[in-house]
């Protein structure tokens, strides 16, 4: 049976959820789904938020980078509060979004609104991760003890890579050989 399903990192839109929400519905053995890294905007996060009303079995839920916005965040925060079962929500910032080309995610005051208000429920939620905002200091300080806040950000540009641009494998492996090499020789 279907307990993970894992679609993070592949362009999906909004256009695919019916079919994802669906996967909600008729899989009740369902504990994780991971759609993180992907263009679902508000759009998606209100169906997402809807089928989450409607499942009782989802544990985890990644959602991060997917270009979702304040009223977005702030549906699928609501939905969490209310869950039964899902201990583990991320809509923060994943480290792979530039590198794909997702969008952040967009918190603001509706967002830190549903937060609070997700800290007043019985839920079962143990982690939230959410993406950088301005009253993060504060919401991670209101969070209760049993609840883990984390902020996550795009890392900063240091316009440098971290290995040579236009090499091929072949390259690397010899300018790494030759480092090796160096150190070996080395007194």
């Amino acid at each position: 049976s279907l307990q993970y399903l894992y679609l993070s990192g592949n362009a999906l839109t909004p256009t695919v959820l019916p079919d994802v929400t669906a996967v909600l519905a008729q899989h009740p053995s369902l504990k994780g789904l991971y759609l993180s890294v992907n263009h679902l905007g508000d759009a998606g996060a209100f169906s997402v938020a809807e089928a989450l009303s409607r499942n009782t079995t989802l544990e985890m839920l990644g959602l991060a980078s997917c270009g979702i916005g304040d009223a977005g965040l702030a549906a699928l925060l609501s939905a969490g509060a209310a869950h039964p079962r899902l201990h583990t929500l991320d809509v923060g910032d994943a480290p792979s979004a530039r590198a794909l080309g997702a969008p952040r995610n967009t918190a603001g005051q509706q967002t830190r609104a549903a937060a609070l208000q997700l800290f007043r429920a019985p839920g079962a939620l143990r982690l939230l991760q959410l993406p950088r905002m301005t009253e993060a200091p504060q919401l991670q300080e209101q969070a209760p003890a049993h609840l883990t806040v984390g902020i996550t950000s795009h890392p900063r540009r240091t316009g440098q890579s971290p290995l040579p641009v236009n090499q091929d494998a072949a390259d690397i492996r010899s300018v790494r050989s030759e480092e090796h090499t160096s150190e070996l020789q080395s007194p």
